[in-house]
């Protein structure tokens, strides 16, 4: 990807970040707010573009992050990604160093918090079914915000966030490929978020083992 793209790219990540939480819950008592370190939960933890992601490339899409439990604190891995996200978030377009720049920073602090999280258990196995590193890839959360005990988004916001957030950074990266890490979330997603393969995978809370139906399609692409 050559730098004029990477460059568009980060601004449309950019823009991603920017649409704030209240405009997705469209209401001032949000019930979902978690009652924990709650100014994080002001932080979009959108995902990343790897250093090595190519328009075409693979983009896994999972719901909403994980840390959203009552008594949860933070780690400096989420400190390190924290400020990352906001530093691109609240950059000048004309800043020294451009949004490209910003762009990476968030791939590494988001690609070293992938590594110790629960997240991995099923994003390995795509990995290793798309033939692809982490670095290699895009990775998203549809409703980027952290939600109460990490219950899912209702199917609403889902697709709320889906038009005003992903759709437009989806266009931009332009995979070949999706994987959504989540059939509830997928379904709805799918409607809105488009590639030329699009494969929805079944997950377990805390994706603690993969479910047969997931196994059995990973296989399958596996052996094509």
């Amino acid at each position: 990807m050559s730098a004029f793209d990477r460059d568009h790219i980060a601004l449309a990540f950019q823009k991603a970040l920017r649409v704030p939480r209240d405009q997705l819950y469209g209401r001032p008592d949000d019930q979902q707010l978690p009652r924990s370190i709650p100014e994080s939960a002001l932080t979009p933890y959108l995902g990343f573009v790897g250093p090595g992601y190519r328009q075409g490339g693979t983009l896994l899409v999972a719901a909403n992050p994980g840390g959203g439990g009552d008594s949860q604190s933070k780690t400096h891995r989420d400190t390190r990604l924290e400020k990352a996200l906001l530093a691109l978030r609240d950059a000048h377009p004309s800043q020294s160093g451009g949004l490209a720049a910003l762009l990476e920073k968030v791939a590494s602090a988001y690609i070293e918090q992938i590594k110790v999280i629960p997240l991995q258990r099923i994003i390995y196995p795509v990995l290793t079914t798309a033939k692809v590193d982490l670095a290699d890839i895009a990775f998203l959360n549809v409703f980027p915000y952290r939600t109460r005990d990490n219950a899912p988004p209702p199917s609403r916001l889902v697709r709320v966030a889906s038009n005003e957030i992903c759709k437009p950074l989806v266009d931009a990266l332009a995979p070949s490929r999706i994987f959504f890490l989540g059939s509830g979330m997928g379904k709805v997603a799918a409607e809105v978020i488009h590639a030329g393969e699009v494969y929805v995978l079944k997950r377990t809370r805390g994706d603690s083992y993969l479910p047969p139906e997931t196994l059995k399609l990973l296989d399958g692409l596996s052996s094509t």
